[in-house]
């Protein structure tokens, strides 16, 4: 899969290399550094973390940088939120946003308050509706655009905070567990089917997708026809034979530590 394009990812970053596939990838570009990178990331081998941290402050390419950050949301812990943070104070305004959009993919309540301090930053810009859709992520409050009562939101988000589970990811209000995001799958794609309409969801297909390392058949915007019904119920139940956790975090089917 030396042909897979990693700064057009699609709804994941691609499948895992084999070992004399790996031996022909090389860091001579930006891309093939981060190709490397996630590669290691995707055997579990999490301590290129830090080497992802160097791509993303050093990197001159905005398309390398965006990608970047996005593998590193999917693959932090929670102390890792706080590298997020510098990246705020460091950016410009188009890698605020990518920061944003990709924040909750970190599954982590610790991203909140900092997007509560972003939010104080650009309250009068565009990107204020955008952090406010990410905080909804995590952290499901009826959001559907527009405004927000700042007071208010974080008062309700004081009482979510108060019932977490130390050290837990979430997703939605919940511990994470692609249970969950599977039953969602089914039903909407049988939905789609049914209504003849474009499947409407781009969260969930790659969530379980980077969790699990095996692609979702079906995605946003695509037709749903018998045959990807068929090929949904056969993903979902290789989806259920793997071991998971509630709570916990994965990436590429190994446990994000």
């Amino acid at each position: 899969m030396q042909n897979f394009d990693i700064l057009h990812p699609g709804v994941w970053f691609g499948p895992e290399l084999g070992v004399q596939e790996n031996i022909c990838l090389n860091s001579t570009s930006e891309p093939g550094e981060l190709r490397i990178i996630c590669e290691h990331l995707k055997r579990g081998d999490f301590s290129f973390r830090s080497r992802l941290q160097e791509l993303i402050f050093s990197c001159e390419g905005a398309a390398v940088r965006k990608q970047a950050i996005r593998l590193y949301c999917y693959t932090a812990r929670h102390q890792d939120v706080a590298f997020l943070c510098s990246l705020l104070e460091e950016f410009d305004n188009d890698d605020v946003l990518t920061v944003v959009v990709a924040a909750p993919d970190t599954l982590s309540p610790e991203v909140i308050p900092y997007l509560f301090a972003v939010l104080g930053e650009y309250d009068e810009v565009p990107i204020s509706q955008d952090i406010l859709s990410s905080i909804n992520r995590l952290f499901p409050w009826g959001y559907v655009g527009g405004e927000a009562d700042l007071i208010e939101l974080s008062g309700k988000f004081s009482g979510f905070a108060k019932q977490l589970v130390a050290g837990a990811y979430y997703y939605d209000g919940a511990l994470t567990h692609p249970g969950s995001l599977c039953k969602i799958l089914i039903e909407i794609t049988a939905k789609s089917r049914h209504s003849k309409e474009k499947f409407p969801l781009a969260n969930v297909p790659t969530l379980l997708s980077v969790w699990s390392g095996e692609k979702c058949p079906v995605f946003y915007g695509q037709d749903v026809d018998d045959r990807c019904v068929q090929d949904v119920l056969g993903y979902v139940s290789r989806i259920a034979s793997l071991q998971w956790e509630a709570g916990k975090k994965y990436f590429y089917g190994h446990i994000v530590e």
